[in-house]
């Protein structure tokens, strides 16, 4: 699950500035109900703060 939490973020960031750039961290992940499989699964996510770390 998380691995499309990773995969939303790198689309979030190529969307910002056309580069995969450095996601460094989750701010809160919540699972509202158990996930099985054949599930379809839809994973929203924004861009609250961007910093300048190197």
């Amino acid at each position: 699950m998380l691995q499309l939490f990773g995969d939303v973020a790198t689309e979030l960031l190529i969307m910002n500035d056309g580069d995969e750039g450095l996601f460094k961290a989750y701010d809160m992940v919540e699972f509202m109900a158990p996930v099985f499989a054949g599930d379809y699964i839809e994973v929203e996510g924004s861009i609250t703060e961007q910093g300048n770390t190197s």
